[in-house]
């Protein structure tokens, strides 16, 4: 099947591939609430949890916690953290979740 035609008129019938940063079902099982969050949020991942970073929106570091692997929930304060969007980074063993965080007041 042709998926489009690209601008000389040739047909593309190949559809673009990205990589997975996770699994489906592991990324549908992998919860952040409250979002949009005030003082903290909670995390709840089916696999355990190695580190949390938080980047603003030009990709700066704005937090980040080493922990203890946990499975199942954590309670993550974002005390320092100014109201505004972020893009959320979950490592585990074997791969990474990102999720985008608004931060309110």
């Amino acid at each position: 099947p042709v998926l489009f035609n690209n601008s000389t008129g040739g047909e593309v019938s190949k559809p673009l591939q990205f990589p997975e940063i996770a699994t489906p079902s592991a990324r549908n099982d992998f919860v952040v609430y409250p979002n949009p969050a005030k003082k903290f949020f909670i995390i709840h991942s089916p696999v355990a949890v190695q580190s949390v970073e938080i980047y603003d929106v030009l990709g700066k570091l704005t937090k980040a916690e080493d922990l203890a692997e946990f499975n199942d929930e954590k309670q993550i304060s974002l005390k320092g953290i100014n109201p505004g969007v972020y893009f959320l980074k979950v490592n585990t063993e074997d791969t990474e979740f990102i999720k985008k965080l608004i931060v309110t007041k």
